[in-house]
């Protein structure tokens, strides 16, 4: 007896485990590699039609060639090009290139060019999980742009002559930029209303406004990056706050290298901003900020604070504190400048702006009253 039970229990262990094993294998194959090759030898000719008999999990993989589509991504899916060089989506409609719907994409190896005179984007999205790698993104709008997104990487993409930025990200959280180049962009990145965001190890050269742009971002973490020739500031950042900007070479702009307005807690140290038209670093009504082992050499200032104050003593904003930083060469090295625009300073000044008016009233009617009309 106890042998027939041991016996089931090994026949009904034996069969579970083959249901598995079965499921598995199911679970397997359902992960579709599907391939496209324009010359007919692949499963599909166009990548709408592969990603159009996807279904999540699947691999897809596109051959060399030049495709002339837009695409919609609307499934959980990897789609890989052969390389980055002979693997060109170009957009043929008024939308763009690539629109991604669901979560959890990955997106590589294409080369992207609209032909629509940089009216619409390269690649966007508001899903989660998005994953673009090893792309040339060139004459859109914005190379890529998120919004409302959670999880976003984006690792070895150029971006070239986008006529509003390479990465526009907006009410999105964490954001992990790596190893870009951002060439002749009218500005490399602007991310807005976002929070825990790293942009690390990329190149902002000759972009038209600026390098790289934050507003109202928390959390955020710029590291060994290069923002050099641009035509505004090479990173300017305004009302953030939790800001830790380190190791980055901010040369050669037209602006400022390093420009902060009415932000809180940042650590700024070992940066280099040397050689720009106005402020190597440049503090504005912000609090609580350190300064500490950077370089401001042959700049038209070194480093300038702002105080929104009369005087240091009654400021309210422009907190910094400054530690072994290098400043040198510049035309001004160090520039603390004040304006009472804030609290009792602010008000003093208004009253002064009402009195003055007033003033001027008093004045235009003694001149109306004491000239004589023509008619005397």
């Amino acid at each position: 007896m106890r042998n027939l039970r041991s016996l089931s229990v090994i026949l009904g262990t034996l069969a579970l485990l083959i249901i598995v094993l079965f499921i598995s294998i199911h679970n397997y194959s359902s992960a579709q590699l599907i391939q496209v090759r324009q010359d007919g030898t692949g499963d599909h000719i166009t990548i709408q039609a592969a990603l159009d008999n996807a279904t999540n999990g699947t691999t897809i993989t596109v051959h060399a060639g030049d495709y002339f589509e837009n695409l919609l991504i609307n499934r959980s899916i990897t789609l890989t090009g052969q390389d980055n060089d002979t693997t060109r989506i170009i957009g043929s409609i008024d939308n763009s290139l690539v629109t991604i719907v669901s979560n959890n994409v990955t997106i590589f190896g294409f080369s992207l060019n609209s032909t629509n005179g940089s009216l619409f984007p390269g690649i966007s999205t508001n899903r989660d999980n998005i994953t673009i790698e090893q792309m040339f993104i060139s004459n859109c709008s914005q190379g890529i742009i998120a919004q409302g997104s959670y999880n976003v990487r984006i690792r070895s993409v150029t971006f070239t002559n986008n006529s509003i930025g390479g990465i526009v990200i907006d009410r999105s959280e964490n954001i992990s930029i790596h190893s870009t180049y951002h060439v002749n962009d009218t500005q490399g990145i602007f991310i807005s209303s976002s929070e825990n965001i790293t942009i690390s190890n990329s190149i902002f050269l000759n972009n038209i406004i600026r390098g790289i742009r934050l507003h109202k971002c928390k959390d955020v973490n710029l590291t060994n990056n290069s923002c050099i020739q641009n035509l505004g500031n090479g990173i300017h950042i305004t009302n953030s706050n939790n800001l830790f900007i380190e190791g980055n070479n901010c040369s050669l702009n037209n602006r400022s290298g390093i420009l902060i307005e009415e932000s809180d807690l940042a650590t700024i140290r070992n940066n280099i901003a040397s050689r720009c038209e106005d402020s190597g670093i440049s503090i504005r009504c912000a609090l609580n900020i350190i300064l500490s082992g950077n370089i401001c050499a042959n700049n038209s200032y070194g480093i300038r604070i702002h105080y929104d104050a009369i005087s240091r003593e009654d400021a309210v904003c422009s907190t910094v504190t400054l530690e072994n930083n290098t400043i040198k060469s510049n035309d001004i090295n160090f520039l603390e400048e004040f304006e009472a625009t804030s609290g009792k300073d602010k008000d003093l000044q208004n009253r002064f702006y009402l009195f003055g008016a007033f003033l001027l009233v008093i004045i235009l009617v003694l001149i109306i009253l004491t000239n004589p009309s023509k008619n005397d």
